[in-house]
């Protein structure tokens, strides 16, 4: 690789984290199965039908549970919830399948695990995938929907965690 493609994908993570995003909890399977990875790459896609994208790694272990298992929940985290979003990032030194033991879940209509608490869980079934050079865009056409008491959200921005002030700009 050149020093000019190297400068270039250098400047783009530090474009990307410019952007504020969500905190998100991306899960699937059951039992020991369950896997689960933290992710900021989630967008609404369509509203009629309701459907949302996430992109994931080839390389980890969820990527590959949410192929076998065909559904993901997506797990909308508030401020409270960032010790959960460093586990799930695999910061905290927790075998991924142990991850689970340290909050509550359900399970809405895929079968994914849904955190009890979160903002909101979007549950999801794999309407199509489409693979890139190191990622997947998984689209999930969402089955359920449910939602959490009212919190502020967990943010991640220049790689640090925020939360949102209490008033909003007019």
């Amino acid at each position: 690789m050149t020093t000019v493609q190297n400068t270039l994908e250098d400047q783009f993570k530090a474009a990307m984290r410019q952007l504020a995003t969500a905190v998100n909890i991306i899960t699937t399977g059951q039992g020991s199965e369950r896997r689960g990875l933290t992710a900021s790459a989630v967008c609404s896609l369509t509203v009629t039908p309701p459907m949302v994208l996430i992109c994931v790694n080839h390389f980890g272990e969820a990527h590959r549970a949410i192929v076998e298992n065909g559904s993901f929940c997506v797990n909308v985290l508030h401020a409270e919830q960032r010790f959960l979003a460093d586990m799930f990032a695999g910061q905290a030194g927790i075998a991924p399948a142990d991850r689970f033991s340290h909050a509550q879940w359900s399970e809405l209509e895929s079968g994914a695990p849904a955190l009890d608490g979160a903002l909101v869980n979007i549950d999801c079934r794999i309407a199509e995938r489409v693979q890139t050079s190191t990622h997947s865009v998984f689209f999930g056409a969402v089955e359920a929907i449910r939602f959490g008491q009212q919190h502020t959200p967990l943010l991640h921005f220049d790689r640090h965690y925020f939360s949102l002030a209490a008033a909003s700009i007019a």
